[in-house]
């Protein structure tokens, strides 16, 4: 009886360290979740090359945007709508590269969230890292960015476990 208990308790421990747990009513769905990532990849690539109609694309325009920055050891909240950052983006100097790692994908139906650290440079020099979070929807057959939310800060426990892991892969 031991025997059996003890096997049934290491097949349920087994079962439960292998497979991530999902919240209640998120879905299962592998192809969605790697079109919502292809998006995102798209959006940090259009962000690299300053090109606003290619970053539009993948952005809602009413969208908003929310920033807490850490400055000084106090957080700092900032928010402007998606349309308000892509125009700001065309006019910006300096080469932005934003890349990301491990993202959390959180599905049901043609709603998504994607949680992920990230880390951001300019010209090749580190400004800032912090968590992305992405509010997707999925319109007409395309996942789009509805909304972002992000923190940044020094983000010192912030690091990939490695660099195969970073996305996107064009901007490693």
């Amino acid at each position: 009886m031991r025997l059996a208990f003890a096997a049934v308790f290491f097949a349920a421990f087994t079962v439960s360290c292998a497979a991530p747990a999902r919240p209640a009513g998120a879905q299962h769905a592998p192809e969605e979740e790697r079109a919502i990532l292809a998006t995102i990849d798209r959006f940090f690539e259009a962000m690299h090359r300053r090109d606003v109609a290619a970053y539009s694309d993948c952005v809602l325009a009413d969208g908003m945007t929310f920033t807490q920055a850490l400055k000084d050891g106090r957080w700092e909240f900032l928010r402007r709508s998606q349309g308000t950052l892509a125009t700001g983006l065309g006019s910006g100097k300096g080469v932005p590269n934003e890349t990301y790692w491990s993202p959390t994908v959180l599905i049901r139906g043609p709603i998504a969230v994607v949680w992920t650290p990230y880390r951001f440079t300019l010209d090749g020099r580190e400004t800032h890292r912090g968590v992305d979070i992405f509010d997707m929807v999925k319109l007409d057959g395309e996942w789009k960015i509805a909304n972002t939310i992000w923190t940044r800060e020094p983000g010192e426990d912030l690091a990939p476990a490695s660099a195969d892991d970073v996305r996107p892969v064009s901007l490693r």
